[in-house]
């Protein structure tokens, strides 16, 4: 056996010594320091220098610390002077902790805490006059918290107690928010949760005043629970209105990771004159997988003081590879009751596609029936028929379709056969550059049109022919054209034709240019609707020149219509790009009249911190603007940020009563860690005063005022909203 003094020799000997010690079977702790010493007689390990203990789920750290054993465990811990402790992301300090090993809990002295915020990257600080610690809970009393990192902040709130679950949520009792360096309260909260992860239980208290129903109070309380399988949750409404009344509902969500999913809500409110009204809303969701089957299906039920309202949808699938087959069933009902006339409509649709020996078969028949009036149902549906033959696609088709809005002129193609030749696939290497370019589409089908009474068989040709052939550097040289030719069992025909060449000049040296001549011929009857043929005869030669060099370009175009002798507008556009910013002028000019058309203005200005897009349009025949408008957004410094929007027809003048004028301003005001700023509405004019800390960027306390509604306010800071 040693002396104690060998014994405390040893152990001032162990710089920077790592000690691992069995606490059971499932838990070890390992024990980091610059100096140990053991005293045996107290069963006592004292820690000096750079101390720290870690377990599998915390590190502790002090200019001391003390491990009290008991048969050869660690039971009790003692940091003393700069405290810190260490959990996932987040970090806890103080003057002194004991721990308890075994039961995990331990108080801290002096506390100061720092805590992510969910969604964003900010932290939230917080202190205390002490606090009772467990892996899962800091149970803080008489403390305080903010998002403002200054040793002064800026705002904070102060809470007679402060409960934080790690990477939870913090919840607050009797709190009280603080402005000006924390030196003047302005509200007053006897319950706060902010959530760090996922919103659990919260009451939300709303306190507000609005023109139509009086200053009102509502209050909105979040409960939730989770097991292995279930996702439930809810909301409970109880509210106050001074010029209506009371009101008060509930909203219950459950969720099956495997199922179903769906709400209930239902909702009393007062109307001022000793009644009441009821809202009830349902909806459920189910869903079931089986091998390649699918099933689904989605119920809504809404009843409130002017509708009743109802929905299903319902789907059934199949799927294996290519093969897949469908049902799907939509049932809508509602009734208004101030009309007392109800509607039931009902749409089933049918749908599969599968291949057999290279043969691709689809179908899909949809019945749109209206229940609640019989003579409005009606059904459509094809069957089709594809695959490819060498050079061919071919197409067998049955089909009823309508060819009207409101599907009484429908026609029925009892059936229509159609090849694609593609010319292109061909592989003789000598023969396809020639004929590559050209398609053939053929089509004979038997029709019924029931608004006509007609039945009658179609013939359909359609030759095409395409190629870009190259001249000479940049210019290159496209010849187009199509022959369509229809022949019907009654007689009657049709046709089309409309070659077309195009010169183009690719850009070279900044100067490109194309020219264009299409000549369009048609002619014929139909005795169907839906297939009337172009009776046209047109010659147009369209040409346009451009030029671009360093940014900038300008460009002309026009057509003109040899048969007619008429030009279209000369379109005249000139862009200019540097950097980010660009500048458009368009000058449109009639060449019949001799006149510009609207001249229109835009200039897009971008900087690091500045934008500024401007859009102008101008009359040139009477001399005066029809159009100004300006978005602006800067970044003045880091604490001034302004927006505006303005737009009107200064022709009217600066006219608030037109629907088209528009303008808003807002200024905006970086406090460091909150936001300050003031919009205002010249249009709606309306004013809103704004604060909201950045931490929060979508909890913000609102005042405002408009004609309608002169006081209007909209609090929610922090978590704790007191206001819609």
């Amino acid at each position: 056996m040693w002396s104690n003094k060998c014994r405390g020799i040893l152990y001032s000997l162990l710089i920077i010594l790592i000690i691992t010690i069995p606490i059971n079977a499932e838990k070890i702790v390992k024990v980091y320091g610059d100096k140990m010493q053991y005293l045996e007689s107290d069963d006592l390990l004292n820690i000096y220098g750079n101390a720290k203990v870690v377990t599998d789920d915390v590190i502790i750290s002090g200019e001391t610390i003390q491990a009290l054993f008991q048969k050869g465990e660690v039971i009790e811990i003692k940091a003393m002077g700069g405290v810190t402790i260490q959990k996932g992301d987040d970090t806890y300090s103080g003057q002194e902790l004991t721990y308890h090993i075994k039961d995990e809990k331990g108080l801290i002295l002096d506390i100061e805490a720092q805590t992510s915020l969910e969604d964003t990257d900010e932290l939230a600080y917080l202190s205390g006059r002490e606090a009772t610690y467990t892996d899962d809970l800091i149970d803080i009393l008489d403390g305080h918290f903010t998002t403002c990192d200054l040793d002064h902040p800026h705002y904070l709130f102060k809470a007679k107690r402060i409960k934080i679950y790690p990477e939870d949520k913090i919840q607050a009792y009797h709190v009280t928010f603080w402005e000006f360096n924390g030196t003047i309260p302005l509200f007053y909260w006897p319950y706060y949760s902010k959530s760090l992860k996922d919103e659990k239980n919260k009451f939300t208290p709303s306190v507000g005043y609005s023109a139509t129903t009086g200053w009102f109070i509502k209050t909105l309380y979040s409960f939730y629970s989770k097991d292995e399988n279930d996702d439930k949750h809810g909301e409970l409404y109880l509210d106050y209105y001074q010029k209506l009344g009371f009101g008060g509902g509930a909203k219950y969500f459950y969720m099956d990771e495997k199922d179903k999913q769906g709400y209930a809500s239902i909702y009393m409110q007062q109307t001022g004159d000793n009644t009441s009204i009821s809202y009830l809303d349902l909806e459920h969701f189910q869903t079931y997988k089986w091998e390649n089957l699918d099933f689904s299906t989605s119920s809504n039920l809404l009843q409130s003081k002017s509708r009743n309202y109802g929905t299903n949808v319902t789907k059934l699938s199949y799927a294996n590879g290519t093969n897949k087959a469908s049902w799907e069933s939509n049932f809508t009902g509602y009734d208004y009751l101030s009309s007392n006339i109800p509607s039931y409509s009902w749409k089933n649709v049918l749908s599969s596609t599968f291949k057999v020996y290279g043969v691709n078969f689809s179908g899909k028949y949809t019945l749109d029936q209206q229940l609640d009036s019989p003579d409005r149902n009606y059904w459509n549906g094809d069957v089709k028929l594809n695959s490819r033959f060498g050079i061919i696609d071919w197409t067998l088709l049955a089909r009823k379709a309508a060819t009207s809005s409101n599907k009484t002129t429908y026609i029925y193609t009892l059936p229509e056969l159609e090849l694609r030749v593609y010319y292109s696939r061909l592989t003789n290497k000598i023969l396809r550059p020639y004929i590559s370019p050209l398609s053939h589409i053929m089509k004979a089908g038997h029709y019924i049109q029931n608004s006509t009474e007609t039945d009658a068989y179609k013939l359909y040709n359609k030759l095409t022919y395409q190629k870009q052939i190259k001249l000479w550097g940049p210019i290159s040289i496209t010849p187009r054209s199509s022959f369509t030719y229809n022949i019907y069992s009654t007689s009657d025909y049709s046709y089309n034709y409309d070659p077309s060449i195009e010169l183009r000049i690719s850009q070279r040296e900044g100067l490109f240019s194309t020219i264009k001549y299409l000549y369009q011929k048609g002619d014929g009857t139909s005795p169907f609707t839906f297939d009337k043929p172009l009776v046209t005869d047109t010659q147009n030669v369209t040409a346009s020149v451009g030029y671009t060099k360093s940014g900038f370009t300008v460009s002309s175009g026009a057509t003109y219509n040899i048969k007619s002798r008429y030009f279209t507008i000369l379109n005249n556009k000139a862009v200019y790009k540097v950097d980010n910013n660009t500048f458009e002028l368009i000058l449109p000019y009639n060449l019949q009249t001799n006149k510009f058309n609207e001249i229109t203005a835009k200039a897009n200005l971008k900087y690091t911190d500045f934008k500024l897009d401007l859009n102008a349009r101008f009359d040139p025949l009477n001399m005066e603007f029809k159009e100004l408008e300006s978005d602006l957004d800067w970044q003045i410094n880091e604490d001034w940020h302004i927006q505006s929007e303005i737009g009107f027809d200064p022709s009217k003048g600066f006219d608030l009563t037109d629907s088209e004028t528009k303008a808003t301003v807002e200024l905006v005001r970086n406090l460091h860690c909150r936001e300050i700023s003031v919009n205002y509405d010249f249009v709606q004019k309306e004013i809103w005063f704004q604060y909201n800390i950045i931490a929060f960027p979508k909890e913000k306390v609102r005042i405002g005022s408009s004609p309608d509604e002169p006081i209007q306010v909209d609090l929610n800071l922090g978590g704790m909203r007191i206001g819609k």
